[in-house]
């Protein structure tokens, strides 16, 4: 069975997204300043991953059926521009 290539591409940019250090150093730190054993900090981690996880799914599933009735194009220029608006944002707030 042939994979399809947006699963392969959504899988690779869930681990990029998922080791970027803004996901695991607050994390670390804050395991760290309160002494909390690797037994805690893993299943803290592991509770974390799979709230995102089942955030990013329901998400998914509810703007599914908005984005399915328009256009490829209207679509590729609404997540551009959405990504652009995220990005201005956060460069306002981190600048």
């Amino acid at each position: 069975m042939k994979t399809p290539l947006i699963l392969v591409l959504s899988f690779l940019l869930g681990v990029a997204h998922v080791i970027s250090p803004d996901h695991w150093v607050p994390l670390s730190l804050q395991s760290w300043q309160r002494g909390w054993s690797e037994l805690r900090t893993r299943g803290v981690a592991l509770q974390l991953y799979l709230l995102h996880i089942l955030t990013g799914l329901a998400a998914a599933l509810v703007l599914n059926i908005w984005a399915s009735a328009l256009g490829d194009r209207a679509l590729l220029v609404f997540s551009l521009a959405l990504v652009g608006v995220f990005t201005l944002i956060r460069f306002m707030r981190f600048s």
